[in-house]
């Protein structure tokens, strides 16, 4: 895939899903910039971090979400505002005209963009956990015997793979870990794109959405959830939108 800098007037076509990708310690310098932007709570939010970088990497992950919402809205970046779904699902407060959501890892953002459907995006760093033990506890049998049948090189990134997909689609629907992660079921290989098979056992549910995987940096992997079926993506670099 490949991530180009957006134009200076961004349109959102009906059969698009834009993705926006961020490298967060990159912009660290933009902090005091970026800070007075951000609402009230999430400046409040931000005094909590333990951890510069990780307080640096907050902002920074808010403040663009402002900046690219307000280049679709023709808004100010601090005149953004939110609403939030009983689930946490934040939405546009001002506009039902697009929806969003936003995911980050170590320092990397994504963000997806998306006219009148629901869209979920999810990020992660690889990196060494216990891929096969946490998904004997949490993933589907047929996504257990997959990792489970791989080489344990290779098992950290299909771990991930696995739940960047279920992340995604939890998150569009905005239900999070409330749906449990074994009850949507992912095919991967290879050969051929990540697919949905199943929600809660239904196949039926699982054809109203489609999925596509992300590999935004090295170290990286990532998936995007969309409702429907006829739509593509197009990836901007957020470093291209230069400064606040």
């Amino acid at each position: 895939m490949e991530w180009s800098s957006p134009p200076l007037e961004l349109r959102l076509l009906a059969n698009e899903v834009h993705v926006w990708r961020v490298k967060l310690d990159q912009l660290i310098e933009q902090v005091p910039l970026l800070e007075p932007l951000l609402s009230t709570e999430e400046q409040v939010r931000a005094k909590r971090f333990r951890f510069d970088l990780h307080r640096s990497r907050f902002i920074v992950s808010r403040g663009y979400l402002r900046k690219i919402l307000a280049c679709y809205l023709n808004l100010q970046p601090d005149q953004i505002t939110f609403g939030y779904r009983a689930r946490g699902k934040p939405f546009l407060a001002m506009s039902t005209e697009i929806s969003f959501n936003v995911s980050h890892s170590a320092g990397l953002a994504l963000y997806a963009i998306a006219p009148h459907r629901q869209v979920g995006i999810d990020v992660e760093q690889v990196r060494a956990i216990a891929a096969t033990e946490i998904a004997n506890r949490f993933f589907a049998p047929s996504e257990q015997a997959t990792l489970q049948s791989q080489a344990p090189d290779q098992q950290q990134a299909t771990f991930f793979r696995y739940w960047t997909c279920k992340e995604a689609y939890l998150k569009a629907t905005g239900e999070g870990l409330a749906q449990a992660l074994d009850q949507i079921e992912i095919s991967l290989n290879l050969e051929a794109p990540a697919q949905l098979l199943k929600i809660a056992g239904d196949p039926q549910i699982a054809k109203q959405w489609a999925i596509q995987e992300l590999i935004p940096d090295a170290g990286y992997v990532g998936a995007i959830a969309v409702e429907g079926t006829d739509w593509h993506p197009v990836f901007w670099d957020g470093s291209g939108l230069g400064g606040t």
